[in-house]
């Protein structure tokens, strides 16, 4: 037998010599034991709880200590075993089944650890603790309403207590209800003023509800206290979303120095950079977030928009493809049980060709309907669009068959199905080069079938939209307000004509007299396109307009942010993608003034060259 320190001797000895009969023995043994733990004579500690089990076999509160010593010592196997029988006995203590969920989680078994907690909770339904535990194991499964029902209970059978309050708000803010969130998390640092994980995670839930400003002071009030990586990505995040471009830099590099694998983080820092224009950066961060988690799908998706940006397009159109795996996605994968066509020829079959995004992407991507047709070797295609594009597209040379994007008609046979923003990926198209460069690429209406009798030859007449769709979200940074636009009104030789549509619409209400409005004739793309046809220019945002003018032909000026979307690139005033456009981009982020005083002066410039050439 191995020798015993000399301190521990003693009590191992005393143990042994302990008469069962005696009820004051088990206490003197548990006290030898306890003193031998605080000594950290672990060793000892262990040899103390056999010679007691021995002494008392079967003793629940020496099996707990006994499991809690193997535990502690890093044992987590024998630990189990030595409490395993006892949690069938009918005089097991709940304090058995709360190690054995512990020692579970710890052996990365969650299967265990919930059966434990659940054998628990049949014993003891009055329990808060248990139901806490079952709480949080079903919210690490993502069992979001299972877990919520303990997590209630956990709170309700004891109102104050901070992991029960903590766990509810995580479930709170997973489903959404971020007022209850804050509540929760508020109670939490109410109890506890050190609560720096709550303060976070309060922090985050303010965030979601753009108050930025209450957000950074809890963040820093919880970096007095603590700095865990995950705080300082936080305030990465927050002083982006604030356009605090240096600031959010240096949080991300104190993040990822801590954590320099988190892929959440280089994830989110790509994301910034990506903002900021530094496309390379964005990309070799996005990689390394992927070289760690190779299936998340969020990134592969945020990596084709760099790369697309780049104009690397084979490889940003092969990144495209994750779309569908990304939650955040827009439009969801459409269930067919017919193949996606791999661009092969499939002459005398039906493709259904169908779009999945917004208008403006139609539009763009309409370029490739030839070459489509062209490499089907005479397959039928079926296009199906958005009902305000049907008319425009009718007679489009290419399509055989109409129909309205999940319109009430039901979709005919076909054999083969393409989403539309995979055409060209499917095409190979690898660089900027290959884009078909020959407009118009759409049908381009008759401007007698929509007449605009305030057109004037001595002046410039000017289409004008402002806003794109608000369900899109990017629409913050690529739209602005009428009251913005305003001074374009005022620019001497100029008609403006205001084509704007949807919510923004409401912005015209108390709109000058001399804005001609257009909004409230059009009815559809086809009107729009028509109108385009006798204006001398088209001046818009990032919007479907700025599409439809370039697939026209028309001469169209964007009006793009400081980093707009990948399609215009980066650091260029013209576009590969249409000829017609010229881009006038913010030079610092969200000044749309300076942006609209540029445009301002070159439509004064433009106007000015129309009536010399009147001349």
């Amino acid at each position: 037998m191995d020798m015993l320190p000399p301190q521990s001797a003693p009590a191992v000895a005393a143990i042994a010599n302990l008469p069962v009969e005696d009820a004051r023995a088990l206490a003197v043994a548990m006290g030898a034991i306890d003193r031998l733990r605080t000594a950290k004579d672990t060793d000892g500690a262990r040899r103390a709880t056999a010679e007691a089990l021995q002494r008392f076999p079967g003793q629940m509160e020496l099996l707990h200590r006994a499991a809690q010593i193997e535990f502690a010592a890093g044992y987590p196997a024998k630990a189990h075993a030595l409490i395993d029988p006892a949690l069938a006995h009918p005089k097991a203590l709940p304090k058995l089944f709360q190690l054995a969920v512990t020692i579970a989680r710890a052996q990365r078994r969650p299967d265990r650890a919930e059966a434990m907690a659940r054998s628990a909770l049949k014993r003891w339904p009055s329990l808060p603790g248990f139901h806490l535990e079952l709480g949080n194991l079903l919210l690490d499964r993502n069992q979001i309403e299972q877990a919520a029902w303990h997590l209630e209970a956990a709170v309700n059978l004891h109102p104050g207590h901070p992991p029960a309050l903590f766990a509810l708000g995580l479930v709170c803010e997973r489903l959404g209800d971020l007022a209850r969130a804050e509540h929760l998390y508020r109670g939490v640092i109410g109890l506890d003023k050190r609560a720096s994980q709550a303060m976070i995670n309060l922090g985050v839930v303010l965030q979601k509800q753009e108050r930025l400003d209450e957000a950074l002071a809890l963040y820093l009030r919880a970096r007095e206290m603590n700095h865990p990586a995950v705080l300082h990505s936080n305030l990465g995040a927050l002083y982006r979303s604030q356009r605090k471009f240096t600031e959010a830099r240096a949080a991300y590099g104190v993040a990822l120095g801590r954590d320099p694998n988190n892929a959440s983080f280089l994830y989110n820092y790509g994301n910034l950079l990506k903002e900021v224009g530094d496309l390379d950066g964005a990309i070799a961060a996005y990689r390394r977030a992927i070289a760690i988690d190779p299936t998340a799908a969020g990134v592969h998706w945020n990596l084709s928009l760099a790369l697309l940006a780049a104009g690397r397009l084979a490889e940003g159109f092969l990144e495209y493809e994750w779309r569908w795996q990304y939650d955040g996605f827009p439009s969801k994968r459409r269930d067919f049980k017919q193949p996606m066509w791999d661009g092969r020829p499939c002459p005398g079959r039906t493709l259904l060709i169908h779009t999945e995004q917004g208008i403006g992407d139609v539009l763009q991507f309409m370029r490739f309907l030839p070459s489509i047709v062209k490499r089907t070797g005479g397959a039928r295609i079926v296009f199906e669009c958005h009902k305000p594009l049907i008319r425009l597209f009718k007679g489009l040379v290419g399509i055989d068959r109409l129909i309205e994007r999940l319109g009430p008609e039901p979709l005919p046979d076909f054999d083969l199905h393409l989403p539309q923003m995979s055409a060209a990926h499917v095409l190979g198209v690898a660089t900027l080069d290959d884009l078909p460069r020959q407009v118009p690429f759409i049908p381009v209406p008759d401007g007698s079938a929509f007449p605009l009798p305030e057109a004037q030859f001595d002046r410039l007449n000017v289409g004008l939209v402002w806003a794109g769709n608000p369900q899109f979200s990017g629409d913050r940074t690529r739209s602005t307000r009428f009251e913005t636009v305003l001074p374009l009104l005022n620019v001497p030789g100029c008609r403006i004509f205001c084509l704007q549509k949807g919510e923004a619409e409401k912005q015209l209400a108390d709109a000058p007299s001399k804005l001609i409005r257009l909004n409230e004739r059009v009815e559809d793309f086809c009107d729009t396109a028509a109108a385009m046809q006798q204006l001398d220019l088209i001046v818009t945002t990032c919007t479907s307009v700025a599409h439809l003018a370039g697939a026209l032909g028309r001469p169209v000026w964007v009006m793009l942010s400081h980093a707009p979307d990948w399609r215009w690139l980066l650091g260029r005033d013209d576009s590969p993608w249409y000829p017609s456009a010229l881009l006038f981009r913010q030079e610092i982020p969200n000044d749309w003034a300076g942006l609209i005083a540029r445009v301002g002066a070159a439509l004064a410039e433009a106007a000015l060259k129309k009536n010399v050439a009147r001349q």
